[in-house]
């Protein structure tokens, strides 16, 4: 991830319903939206106060109203620019559009793997074929699979996929975990996914927390990621908080004319910061997917 880098929450409309999607942790998440011309007025404030990139999420990003517009002026203020995708695109929305925009970099959550089955299940080559197409348009990639029950069966297969081409692969649990009760075939099925991607990434040791923390035997309040020390999250409304997926905690305040000074003052503060305590990182467990 770039340093400096302003998470942007488009807003919550998503054309996918997964069971682990952390937008249940926004208060407010339904009814997120921006007012025209705000999300212009604060990426241009961030931009003058020197931050650098800038990761569209949602929801499903590509399908807010904003979407296009905020990418151009992102591009014409020189971040440097992430979107964080779950693939399933509207018609006109292509890689090769997504580069000519400026776009720099896909994060894909490929989400539609884990579906329920009554919902449907894209084949894993048909996202392989957007991976692909992505990468010949010079866009760099993070493929993200979240395990849970729903996907144990076919997670080895999406391990060794993905595998195989030229991406980064990172694995995260479903944030129920170890909670809920997985049955015996789909946990070995689970074990054996994480086991092939620790061996193939040569993440070993992230594999073992994965196991870990599966077998329900991992402290998940015992780690702090330290991925939030140069991030702030922007949601709709131009509200700032210290944490992606959580948008109001004491210390999320409106951008309004707050100043470099007093915005590295308000960061500095933010008790999630480098205390594994009070981190709300088990939300999505970023410690283990984007550390």
């Amino acid at each position: 991830m770039s340093s400096r880098t302003v998470f942007v929450h488009l807003g919550s409309r998503c054309n996918l319903a997964c069971p682990h999607c952390a937008d249940r942790h926004i208060v407010g998440a339904r009814h997120l939206t921006w007012e025209p011309g705000l999300l212009d007025y604060a990426l241009t404030r961030l931009a003058h106060l020197g931050w650098e990139c800038v990761a569209f999420t949602g929801g499903e990003p590509t399908i807010q109203p904003c979407f296009t517009q905020s990418v151009k002026v992102a591009a014409a203020l020189g971040f440097s620019i992430d979107v964080f995708t779950n693939t399933i695109w509207p018609p006109h929305i292509t890689p090769c559009l997504l580069r000519a925009m400026g776009v720099d970099r896909l994060v894909m959550s490929v989400d539609s793997l884990h579906r329920l089955p009554a919902h449907g299940r894209p084949e894993v080559e048909s996202i392989g074929q957007i991976v692909k197409d992505a990468l010949n348009t010079g866009l760099k990639l993070v493929i993200i699979t979240t395990l849970s029950r729903y996907n144990a069966l076919e997670a080895s297969d999406i391990v060794q996929y993905f595998g195989g081409l030229d991406v980064t692969h990172f694995l995260q649990p479903m944030d129920s975990f170890p909670a809920e009760a997985i049955p015996a075939l789909e946990h070995e099925a689970l074990i054996r996914a994480i086991q092939i991607w620790g061996e193939m990434t040569k993440q070993q040791v992230r594999a073992n927390y994965l196991l870990q923390f599966l077998n329900g035997s991992y402290d998940r309040h015992g780690l702090s990621c330290g991925w939030c020390k140069d991030m702030i999250a922007l949601f709709p409304g131009a509200i700032i908080s210290p944490c992606l997926f959580v948008n109001q905690l004491s210390g999320s305040w409106p951008l309004a004319d707050m100043s470099e000074r007093m915005l590295l003052k308000a960061i500095s503060a933010w008790d999630l910061r480098n205390s594994p305590r009070t981190c709300l990182r088990p939300v999505c467990f970023g410690c283990l997917s984007i550390q």
